[in-house]
Parts: structure tokens; C-alpha cells; sequence
């Protein structure tokens, strides 16, 4: 979908890393952390709907379109 820009309304940036935690089962110590993905993007209002795009990418480089 292609909204057009002058009908979006209350343009809101999104920004966030999703990270991993691992334990060790045995003694309950945490492992190291790894970071899964940085996410960028936006989310508006567009005819009254509740519209998301954002690009995810990961530490190897590759990339995901999301929409929500």
C-alpha cells in the first residue's frame, strides 16, 4: 500500500533493539547477551487507521520489510 504523504497524520519515529538472554541451566548464571535486530521506521494515522512500517536489521546484514 502506498499512502500518501499529505494524508498522513500524527507521525510517531519507532526505534528499538530486540536482544537475546540466554541462561546457564545448570548454576542460573546469565550468558552473554546478543543483540537479534535494530528497528527503524514510523507509525502514523492514515483514514483513521493505525499504520505501521518499519525495516528490522540484523547483525549479519540482512534486512526485513515489516508492516502492522
Amino acid at each position: 500500500n502506498i499512502y500518501p504523504p499529505d494524508k498522513l497524520e500524527n507521525i510517531r519515529p519507532i526505534y528499538f533493539e530486540r536482544w537475546q538472554q540466554d541462561f546457564n541451566i545448570t548454576s542460573g548464571q546469565p550468558l552473554e547477551q546478543k543483540r537479534l535486530f535494530v528497528t527503524i521506521g514510523f507509525q502514523c494515522t492514515f483514514d483513521g487507521k493505525n499504520v505501521k512500517r518499519y525495516l528490522e536489521v540484523y547483525d549479519s546484514g540482512d534486512c526485513k520489510i515489516r508492516e502492522r
